[in-house]
């Protein structure tokens, strides 16, 4: 991990976030590194990866990008669930990354270099069949995760399912979900 900037001047970066519903096939991880490099995505939020690892945080190179992943989680009946993750152009994005974590299982915030800093959050809501509570809990700690960020660019790459439960984040009314993902608030 470098320091190089993420965001110069009037260059580009392709953002992107993929619920792709289990990697854990290395077939499967590199063909995401594959389309990675042909679409031009620098930085690709994903959710539901589904492997299960014991560190905290794992990095795996993918050729021209590395898969950087917070651990999924097994359910009762030990089925593996979850999970979230980045995918980093080498080139740029991850050469610029100076941190990463998982601030809980749901949600990972890497920060790039910048001035100021730019930091991107992951995040997978439980889906609509949760219960409210689990709903609930997540929206406080997702809520906690953006007080946590210092002011600086921030971009969410977002999964919400359970959105018509919890009309706020971070205690900001949320106005809009349009078909796109990102959330105006």
């Amino acid at each position: 991990m470098a320091g190089n900037q993420l965001l110069r001047g009037k260059k580009d970066i392709l953002v992107g976030t993929l619920n792709v519903r289990t990697i854990r096939e290395s077939y499967k991880r590199d063909e995401l590194g594959v389309c990675m490099r042909d679409s031009g995505v620098q930085i690709l939020g994903i959710q539901e990866h589904r492997i299960v690892h014991s560190s905290e945080i794992e990095y795996q190179d993918l050729g021209s990008s590395y898969l950087i992943t917070c651990s999924a989680w097994r359910t009762s009946n030990g089925a593996a669930c979850g999970g979230v993750g980045m995918v980093l152009d080498k080139k740029t994005a991850f050469n610029s990354l100076t941190s990463v974590y998982r601030h809980d299982r749901r949600t990972m915030v890497a920060n790039f270099a910048g001035n100021p800093v730019t930091t991107f959050m992951v995040t997978y809501s439980p889906t609509e069949g949760a219960d409210i509570v689990e709903a609930e809990d997540y929206y406080e700690s997702l809520s906690g995760a953006i007080d946590l960020i210092p002011a600086t660019i921030c971009c969410w790459l977002l999964e919400i399912s359970t959105l018509m439960s919890h009309p706020t984040i971070g205690g900001h009314p949320i106005t809009r979900v349009p078909q796109t993902g990102t959330v105006d608030y």
